[in-house]
């Protein structure tokens, strides 16, 4: 018989060792034919203190060598050495990482909602490691090869230091999220991605649906902002009331606001804009209208509010919903009481997916000759 192995070093940054998969022949008395038996084989190790034998994987555990025999049936038997090395012999190559249901560079979701990433290491050799929360057959534990970064921890951060990522806010900004090897900062992988808070059940949403929440403008630019209803996913919206404002005055001019509907509005609203004495409201909403056969359960886009940006800086747009009711049947009595089960309201509660910021420039061109 005959068996192959490969040295083996330290795992880089972990300085735990490498291991490698036996891998056994045996050939016929007759010289007629040759067969991997690897799997059919039994091994053993000389010397457990530099290599020991799990299955058919080796494990490097100190450096020296050690003989490592395989035996096939009851008397077929190999020899081969294994060499364990004090240093780094197949350093990392590469670090692949992916954080799950990114769309159009887009990280969608609820706010405070997380998800698990995917973390794999790919060593010069082509080994490739698949990390998880705690070491597993040889593979080391995410924690003491990768550490996690991000440039924007008020929108998109992470919970513990196995990658995963809670979104918090809407960013301004696209957002770059970095996995990097530990003890090489020149070894990373990253992904750019728009935070862009879904809205949960019984919230209004403002802005792009898709990439960031509000586009960066220049001064003079018109400031579109799409304005959308979550009644649930099994839910019809009711009746709504809403108001919607900018923090500061100076940046968005309210007395330009101007109101768009759908061409077939799914939920009809009645929008006040231009509201005198009120320079940063910029609209109340309110409508409220009983669901028909062909109306669709779920989010509602009610309009669009086009809007001037005035002056230079960051613009928080934030809102109320003053009232909110959905039900979740067509033929459900709002007007019972006790109210039924298939009704739900929210009064005086903060928009949460809608309120964010407006980068707003100058719009100046800066000619360099």
């Amino acid at each position: 018989g005959g068996m192959t192995f490969t040295a083996v070093g330290l795992i880089q940054c972990d300085n735990t060792y490498h291991s490698v998969n036996t891998r056994m022949r045996a050939i016929l008395s007759n010289g007629r034919g040759t067969f991997t038996v690897s799997s059919q084989a039994t091994y053993s190790s000389d010397n457990n203190g530099i290599a020991f034998v799990s299955g058919r994987r080796v494990q490097g555990v100190g450096p020296g060598d050690a003989e490592i025999t395989g035996l096939f049936g009851t008397s077929t038997t190999a020899v081969s050495i294994i060499t364990v090395t004090d240093s780094v012999i197949d350093p990392v190559n590469r670090v692949q990482w992916t954080i799950p249901g990114i769309v159009s560079e887009t990280y969608l979701d609820t706010i405070d909602s997380t998800r698990s990433t995917n973390t794999v290491i790919v060593f010069d050799s082509g080994l490739t490691f698949s990390l998880g929360s705690t070491a597993n057959n040889g593979v080391p534990a995410i924690s003491s090869m990768v550490t996690f970064l991000t440039d924007t921890p008020f929108a998109l951060d992470y919970v513990d230091l196995d990658g995963t990522t809670q979104i918090k806010a809407n960013s301004i900004n696209m957002a770059t999220l970095t996995a990097q090897l530990i003890c090489d900062t020149e070894v990373f992988d990253t992904e750019v991605v728009a935070a862009n808070l879904d809205p949960e059940t019984l919230d209004v949403d403002l802005g792009n649906e898709h990439g960031l929440q509000f586009e960066t403008v220049a001064v003079g630019d018109t400031i579109s902002i799409d304005v959308r209803a979550n009644p649930g996913s099994n839910a019809y919206l009711r009746s709504l009331s809403l108001v919607v404002e900018v923090a500061s005055l100076g940046l968005i001019d309210a007395s330009t606001a101007v109101w768009t509907a759908p061409g077939v509005p799914i939920f009809p609203v009645t929008v006040a804009t231009n509201i005198p004495g009120e320079p940063q409201r910029l609209f109340i909403l309110s409508g409220a209208a009983a669901p028909t056969g062909s109306t669709p359960k779920g989010e509602v886009y009610l309009g669009t509010l086009n809007v001037t940006a005035s002056g230079t800086g960051n613009a928080a747009i934030y809102g109320d919903i003053q009232s909110m009711e959905t039900v979740q049947t067509i033929s459900c009595d709002i007007s019972a009481v006790p109210k039924p089960s298939c009704y739900a309201s929210v009064e005086s509660e903060a928009v949460v997916a809608g309120a964010g910021v407006i980068d707003i420039g100058d719009g100046a061109v800066v000619f360099t000759p």
